[in-house]
């Protein structure tokens, strides 16, 4: 298996060097083309920008369009007027003078408009004059940029073709950003310098006349005519409405657009940052510049081998379910051996009940010895019974659980190892190291930490279960056997019956057995000697006296042994100590 992940390596290498051949090539044959494109992106990405941030935004166009809709209205009211209804002498007069004061403004008006109707409002033009200018200037700082690019190009000591094209021309980006922000800075400023822009300078002072004329109509002829008695059947109450909303709806334009004149800049030009317009561009060489068959058959390579990471990511997770099953295992077996050595013992163990010889109080003391036994065995089926369960149950949830890797982190990992391996590409001798590097990567590392924690939990779990039952039932058995020795089976060892004194040797034999099985399972026994120093870790004082021979902490007599695995002790020594 690691031999074909090295063969597939080597194929990968001679993807990439087929690879940087075509981009040699491609680089020369497209530089112009490739610029053309990052032009077109940086002039929009200024238009867009140019619209974003101006002061004004859309409302100087708004005042031309406003003044049309108003003289719109001026002809309305004078057609209306030429009619017959317009009541008494004195109000036809009233009428007939605004509209001489109407007709004027539409003069006036006329004279500045365009004289086609459908002509685009003469405000955004000359907004599009600015744009075009700024536009312009942009493509021919970026025309000569190219032409400087093209010239680099030819020097084979500058360029050693370890990177592909678009990377190449990252390079270029920030003279790119520059020309953009200094294209901005110039179009922004020109969109907001009202004194210099003739079209909306000339159609916002008209506005304003128009306000202070229909202003002096209101007040003076509307009112007047409002005082003339209502006939009834005329259209003067209609034309004073149509005067009084013209009126009404100017007001608040001219004073929105002057709060506007007021406020600065929206932000400090540039607009937007390097960044954003790093990322712009990116997208529109990855829009406009589909990858090579030789590119396309690299970078998939490449993404078959980031694949091959994160499946032996799988696999390390599927195995840590087998260790685990095979460490819960092994806590089972050792139960099932000191099982098997109680059981021994007691089908080795003489009947002594009819023991011709033997004292009723030996007789009672293996019986009870016996009868222990039993209950240890028993207590050990069903406690190995119930910890194999709780063992199997977390090895079941961990299989299950499987390991969650986002398609946002497989993509994050394989783009940094494409940016890589194109800035450093490795050799023939470098290129398992190279994907080691990812494995240890940013990128990478996350993902394999959230998995060796959330491997690292069921362990802890299943850890602390083995220690528990290890302590608790494994060792605690054997502990209390030992004690049977110290305080039933010495008062055998000395009997006159030969078959009771052959039965203390096996009991006592028993226990050697349980030492061995204990080793073969790392599990060493703590067994201080007399005169050895207390050791408060190893050791638990049950009896403290003063003894004659012996210094204070010193131990004097071990009880009952203690246990050890590697360096965590599991049970201490019971010992009596000087004092």
């Amino acid at each position: 298996m690691v031999l074909k992940r090295d063969e597939q390596r080597l194929a990968l290498l001679e993807k990439w060097n087929s690879h940087k051949e075509a981009v040699k090539v491609s680089v020369h044959e497209n530089t112009n083309t490739m610029f053309g494109i990052l032009k077109r992106g940086a002039c929009e990405q200024m238009v867009a920008d140019a619209a974003r941030f101006t002061r004004l935004g859309n409302s100087d166009e708004t005042i031309y369009t406003h003044l049309v809709g108003l003289m719109a209205v001026y002809r309305r009211i004078v057609e209306l007027a030429e009619g017959e209804q317009l009541g008494s002498p004195s109000a036809k007069a009233l009428l007939v003078g605004i509209c001489e004061v109407l007709n004027s403004r539409i003069r006036d008006f006329d004279v500045l408009a365009p004289t086609d109707t459908n002509a685009v409002n003469p405000v955004l033009s000359e907004k599009k004059i600015i744009l075009d200018k700024a536009v312009e200037t942009l493509n021919e700082k970026i025309d000569e940029q190219s032409k400087r690019f093209a010239v680099g190009l030819r020097d084979d000591i500058a360029q050693e073709w370890d990177e592909s094209f678009d990377i190449i021309l990252q390079g270029e980006f920030y003279e790119l950003f520059v020309h953009y922000r200094d294209g901005l800075r110039f179009c922004l400023s020109q969109l907001d310098d009202l004194h210099a822009r003739q079209a909306i300078k000339l159609y916002t002072q008209q506005l304003e006349r128009e306000w202070e004329e229909l202003g002096n109509i209101i007040r003076v002829q509307v009112q007047a005519l409002e005082a003339e008695p209502d006939e009834g059947g005329n259209i003067i109450p209609g034309i004073l409405d149509a005067l009084r909303e013209a009126y009404q709806q100017t007001g608040p334009i001219i004073d929105d657009f002057q709060k506007l004149l007021q406020l600065p800049p929206v932000r400090p030009a540039p607009c937007c940052p390097f960044s954003e317009f790093e990322s712009r561009l990116n997208k529109v060489i990855e829009s406009s510049n589909p990858p090579s068959v030789g590119e396309r058959e690299f970078f998939v390579a490449l993404a078959d081998e980031i694949a091959a990471l994160f499946g032996g990511l799988s696999t390390e997770y599927m195995k840590s379910a087998y260790k685990l099953q095979r460490t819960v295992s092994e806590e089972v077996l050792l139960a099932e051996e000191v099982v098997e050595a109680f059981a021994g013992v007691l089908e080795e163990l003489p009947d002594i009940s009819q023991e011709v010889g033997a004292e009723t109080a030996e007789r009672d003391i293996l019986a009870g010895i016996v009868e222990t036994i039993e209950i240890k065995i028993e207590s050990l089926k069903e406690s190995t019974q119930t910890f194999n369960k709780q063992g199997l149950d977390m090895v079941r949830a961990l299989a299950v659980e499987k390991p969650e890797i986002s398609e946002e982190e497989r993509q994050a990992v394989l783009d940094e190892a494409r940016k890589l391996w194109q800035e450093s590409p490795p050799d023939e001798n470098s290129v398992n190291e190279f994907f080691e590097l990812i494995l240890r990567g940013e990128a990478f590392a996350p993902c394999h930490d959230r998995i060796s924690k959330q491997i690292g939990s069921y362990f802890e779990k299943s850890g602390k279960a083995s220690f528990r039952f290890k302590k608790e039932v494994l060792l605690y058995e054997v502990c209390t056997y030992e004690e049977i020795l110290t305080h039933s089976v010495s008062r055998l060892r000395a009997a006159s019956n030969e078959v009771v004194a052959s039965a203390a040797v096996l009991l006592d034999e028993t226990f050697r057995v349980l030492e061995v099985i204990l080793k073969k399972n790392n599990i060493a026994v703590i067994k201080p000697e007399p005169h050895q120093p207390f050791d408060a870790k190893e050791h638990e004082v049950i009896v403290a006296e003063k003894q004659e021979g012996f210094e204070r902490g010193e131990i004097i007599k071990l009880v009952t042994a203690g246990y050890r695995q590697s360096d965590q002790i599991i049970l201490r020594a019971n010992v009596i100590a000087a004092r």
